[in-house]
């Protein structure tokens, strides 16, 4: 092997172990965080989901309305048939 060739292997080697311990230092540093962003991502994910289905939601709130406002009519209906 040539020098300059295990020049660069010495020198990538060395630049891998920086990174790493970077890497190691940086997961140190925002573990503490770690927690409270997943909190923050079950949010966001559960904001999404309605936003998704609000429409659906809507619909079935409309219809139940509707059912009872017709439904109660129907009632009263009957109730004077009744008397």
């Amino acid at each position: 092997m040539s020098q300059k060739r295990a020049q660069i292997l010495e020198r990538r080697a060395e630049l891998q172990r920086r990174a790493e311990a970077q890497r190691n230092e940086i997961a140190a540093i925002f573990q503490p965080w770690e927690q409270p962003l997943e909190f923050v991502d079950r949010g966001v994910k559960l904001i999404r989901t309605v936003r998704r289905v609000a429409p659906l939601i809507g619909l079935v709130f409309g219809f139940t309305t509707l059912s009872s406002v017709v439904g109660g009519r129907r009632r009263s209906a009957r109730r004077r048939r009744e008397d």
